[in-house]
């Protein structure tokens, strides 16, 4: 006959995916966030080339280029230039965008 379990041996198990799903909301909050922070760098810095924006958010191509697309697509930064040498600039929009991130 096997033993049962006491609450305590399945507290842990329930205390383990507790704390992977507050890592996931962690993680999803800071991805939502990349975008605001590439509007306040536009804010600060004026237009820059998105090979900039990289370099100085210290954040990786991919969550760059997904933060640019999701803001241009929204309206709130343009992109111009030749493929590779691409200028974000915000658009009224955005700039209105970054002054109510500003006031929080």
């Amino acid at each position: 006959m096997e033993p049962t379990k006491s609450s305590s041996d399945a507290f842990g198990p329930f205390l383990e995916s507790l704390q992977r799903s507050r890592q996931q909301n962690v993680s999803q909050a800071q991805d939502r966030s990349l975008p605001l922070a590439v509007v306040a760098m536009l804010r600060k810095a004026g237009p820059m080339p998105v090979l900039e924006v990289l370099r100085a958010s210290g954040l990786s191509f991919r969550e760059i280029t997904d933060a640019v697309l999701e803001l241009q697509d929204a309206g709130f930064i343009e992109l111009s230039g030749a493929s590779g040498d691409e200028v974000a600039r915000l658009t009224p929009t955005g700039g209105r965008l970054a002054s109510l991130a500003e006031a929080k």
